[in-house]
């Protein structure tokens, strides 16, 4: 089964779901991407884009997950046709339409933690977690 998250800038919320779950299913079905990425930020790992990214590496890190070397994706049209399962979780308005159309089109209302403190980080990561459990590992 595979899976696409999304968000924003592909660098918080997407980027904990994608390696939260694979990690808790030992597996790598999970994909993530960004429905609004600034060319500044393309083809640079999130350790290149410092200190922006300081904090998602730090609470990845302490899940034992290594993302500093993440690269932001852009969505695209052949990754949604690919995706089983597509777990939304941009700010509405940067979300295109070939997205909502998805069959299994699920959106998840969770905090942007761009610009806020590491424990903004850490609870958004945990809150990302609590909602992989109950939706795929639970069930």
């Amino acid at each position: 089964m595979k899976i696409l998250f999304l968000c924003k800038g592909n660098v918080g919320r997407s980027l904990f779901a994608e390696r939260m779950y694979n990690k808790l299913t030992n597996s790598n079905d999970a994909i993530s991407a960004g429905t609004k990425i600034s060319p500044e930020n393309f083809n640079k790992t999130l350790k290149e884009q410092l200190p922006t990214s300081a904090n998602v590496i730090q609470v990845m890190a302490e899940e034992d997950i290594d993302v500093s070397n993440h690269i932001r994706k852009v969505i695209t049209s052949e990754m949604v046709k690919e995706a089983d399962i597509l777990i939304d979780m941009a700010q509405q308005d940067t979300v295109p339409d070939f997205v909502l159309k998805h069959p299994k089109y699920i959106r998840w209302e969770v905090d942007d933690p761009a610009g806020t403190d590491l424990e903004t980080h850490r609870r958004v990561k945990n809150e990302v977690k609590k909602k992989i459990i109950e939706t795929f590992i639970e069930n």
